[in-house]
């Protein structure tokens, strides 16, 4: 008995050392880096909810979970007393990062640009591709000032017309940069190949793509402001704050926002968009709403499209990858965000739900800062992917809603009936009244709806990878004798009920109401309240 104890002795002992070391080289790291990846068993007494507003939760594998912490977050995390060990791979860098600081670099697409040479080859895509490429400044970042820039693409970049808006983001964790180079790579693929290729061709024509390739440089070129190499790249922006746990939450709960945050807020106000994609790396998978509810608490209105879709983008990776591409997460390439492991403030539930617009978050490499000489390769695994996802924005049904007797174009809403919840509906845009939804084949019944506007019902059938135009001519109120509709909420205080009626009737400003209760007393109010004697 004394020797079994002496060894667990011996063994406590070896891994408190072993602990003290790690605090101590995690505190370094947080000087020097002001974030630290760690992993550690997932205590039972804590589920991912809980551990996800602690920290940023980065991968779960097999009850292991991987996380980034700032100072504060770290100082917070130490207070559990939960065993942890340091991510060594991922602090033992021999890859080779190869940095371009010329176009002619770029030749081969096997080295990162500068972040000078990445400013310089936005710029030149618009000088080489006028008449359908120009640049945005989205913002700029929080420490360096650096710019974030999306291209605009299509036939048009003056006048959208009546086109879907799809929007591709990239890298906002500063040490995921692979789709920083995708995204440049992608944006040259369709401007090189515009009245030549038949599929991009008919993109350009009838949809609206935006290419923000690196969404929070100061994380990507961290401890070099001049943009001068990813080496030192982290995931978080310069204030130390991960920007995929920022955005406004589902839950409503108090956020400050960074400035790259608020900038993209701001950039999705302006632009209506019906689709879009932000990348990520350190796992293989397209990860779909909700990410702060799992499928088996909340699952969206549209998960049947949501996975016909990821499908699509899952399926050509792994035809086009490596045998093991697009599987570690998932046997299928997909999952539910919240599936995975809860998320509060990401980017892509802030989009959905407050901005109606699909977007689903592509984890494309199992390795975060993928070495340079590997860059092409995961282009070939991913062209037709991105092509084929972006496509799906010309699907489902579209159209212009407009006033009946001027054809003035209206804002309304777009609701399907018996589907639609958690703004997963849609609306018309001005200056042209346009709306676009995507959705999964079937039959729906679908209400349009503008304030002083009589709402209208229709049905449709949709057929997957088809568009259904849909133009909507809404009336006037004014133009239409109301039908009264009304419910009412009871509340039984005494032997005289208490009641209130809603009124529900859709109807002008200047209506006049008159209800009757039936016991010989009126009221001309618009919601009254009665009690019956």
């Amino acid at each position: 008995m004394k020797y079994y104890l002496g060894i667990l002795l011996i063994l406590i002992s070896f891994s408190l050392k072993a602990q003290a070391q790690s605090n101590l080289t995690a505190n370094n790291i947080l000087k020097t880096r002001g974030e630290v990846y760690f992993s550690f068993k997932k205590p039972n007494h804590l589920d991912l909810k809980q551990l996800s507003k602690l920290l940023s939760v980065d991968d779960v594998k097999e009850n292991i979970v991987f996380a980034y912490a700032n100072a504060h977050e770290f100082q917070e995390f130490s207070k559990l007393n939960i065993e942890y060990s340091l991510v060594e791979e991922y602090y033992n860098k021999s890859r080779a990062v190869n940095m371009a600081s010329s176009i002619a670099d770029m030749q081969n697409w096997d080295k990162y640009p500068t972040y000078q040479l990445y400013v310089e080859m936005m710029h030149k895509f618009a000088q080489d591709y006028p008449n359908y490429c120009r640049v945005d400044t989205i913002g700029t970042s929080a420490g360096y000032d650096m710019l974030l820039l999306s291209l605009v693409i299509s036939n048009n970049i003056e006048d959208f017309g009546e086109k879907p808006l799809f929007f591709w983001t990239g890298t906002m964790h500063g040490d995921e940069t692979l789709g920083y180079i995708l995204l440049l790579r992608f944006a040259d693929y369709l401007l090189s190949n515009y009245g030549s290729n038949t599929e991009i061709t008919n993109l350009l024509d009838n949809a609206v793509i935006f290419i923000n390739p690196l969404a929070n440089p100061d994380g990507t070129f961290f401890n070099h402001p001049d943009g001068s190499t990813v080496a030192e790249s982290r995931r978080a922006n310069i204030n130390n704050i991960d920007l995929n746990r920022n955005f406004p939450t589902l839950d409503y709960s108090p956020t400050s926002l960074e400035p790259e945050i608020l900038a993209m807020i701001e950039y999705s106000n302006k632009y209506p968009f019906t689709m879009s994609v932000n990348t990520h790396g350190g796992a293989e998978v397209a990860n779909y709403p909700w990410d702060f509810w799992t499928s088996a608490e909340n699952p969206h209105a549209d998960d049947e499209w949501w996975r016909y879709v990821c499908t699509i983008y899952a399926g050509s990776a792994m035809v086009n990858g490596p045998t093991a591409y697009f599987k570690g997460v998932s046997s299928t390439g997909i999952t539910e965000g919240g599936d995975w492991y809860a998320v509060s403030g990401g980017r892509q539930d802030y989009m959905m739900f407050f901005k109606n617009c699909r977007e689903m978050c592509l984890e494309l490499s199992n390795t975060k800062l993928v070495q340079s000489e590997n860059l092409p390769a995961f282009w070939n695994y991913n062209k037709e992917a991105m092509l084929l996802y972006t496509q799906q924005v010309l699907f489902g049904f579209g159209g212009t809603i407009t006033d009946s007797i001027i054809g003035e174009p209206l804002e309304a809403k777009v609701f399907v009936n018996n589907h639609d919840r958690d703004n997963s509906h849609v609306f018309s845009h001005l200056p042209n009244g346009y709306y676009h939804r995507p959705i999964y084949e079937g039959e729906y019944q679908i209400t349009y709806s503008a304030e002083g506007y009589k709402s209208k019902t229709i049905t449709v059938n949709t057929t997957n990878n088809q568009f259904n135009r849909l133009d909507i001519k809404l009336g006037k109120l004014e133009l239409y004798p109301p039908e009264a509709q009304f419910s009412s909420n009871f509340t039984a205080n005494s032997c005289s009920p208490d009641i209130t009626f809603i009124n529900l009737t859709e109807s002008s400003e200047d209506t006049e109401y008159l209800w009757y209760f039936g016991d010989g007393f009126t009221s001309n109010l618009k919601n009254p309240m009665h009690s019956y004697q």
